[in-house]
């Protein structure tokens, strides 16, 4: 097997810190996806959409989720 340029110009010590083989994406994962603003939002839609914005937001989304719950019981 060939070398590609990139592979040709990294040094190997760099390469094997940096380069590294992907994990797979766990089953429990949660797909990241921004809102879609092309459709109406109310401000309970837009808020629970902040579950799949990215990290951070998920973290809210989910802590809004258990405050929901709560204020429920």
């Amino acid at each position: 097997m060939t070398a590609t340029p990139l592979q040709a110009t990294v040094p190997t010590d760099a390469a094997a810190a940096i380069l590294l083989s992907s994990a797979p994406v766990p089953d429990t994962a949660v797909a990241v996806e921004g809102p879609d603003f092309d459709r109406p939002y109310t401000l309970h839609s837009f808020l629970q959409s902040y579950e799949r914005i990215g990290f951070q937001a998920t973290s809210l989304g989910r802590a809004i989720n258990v405050v929901n719950k709560m204020v429920r019981q």
